[in-house]
């Protein structure tokens, strides 16, 4: 759900901000007020947003391999053939010493 969610985001804010950088639509307003002069940060607070947003997604390749490696990890199964082969082993080390 997680990655769906990155997934999404990070296309959503590249969409808006390249229709923003081609002035289809605003950019975010952000006006902030130091020392009493206005800065307006709208632009780059998208920015750095989109980019950080689309360098997650880089993850995203190597997660999915580490969460098949992990759930790889825990779906064994032991059949009785297995039990059967392990105590035979176990036993016949043991009688030869």
């Amino acid at each position: 759900m997680a990655i769906l969610i990155v997934l999404l985001s990070a296309t959503l804010a590249a969409c808006a901000t390249l229709a923003a950088v081609l002035g289809i639509l605003p950019w975010i307003d952000l006006s902030v007020l130091i020392s009493g002069k206005p800065f307006h940060l709208g632009m780059p607070v998208q920015l750095t947003l989109t980019i950080f947003l689309l360098g997650l997604t880089a993850f995203l390749p190597s997660s999915a391999r580490v969460m098949a490696l992990e759930v790889s990890h825990r779906q064994f199964k032991t059949s009785m053939e297995d039990v059967a082969r392990a105590y035979h082993a176990a036993h016949a080390a043991d009688r030869r010493g």
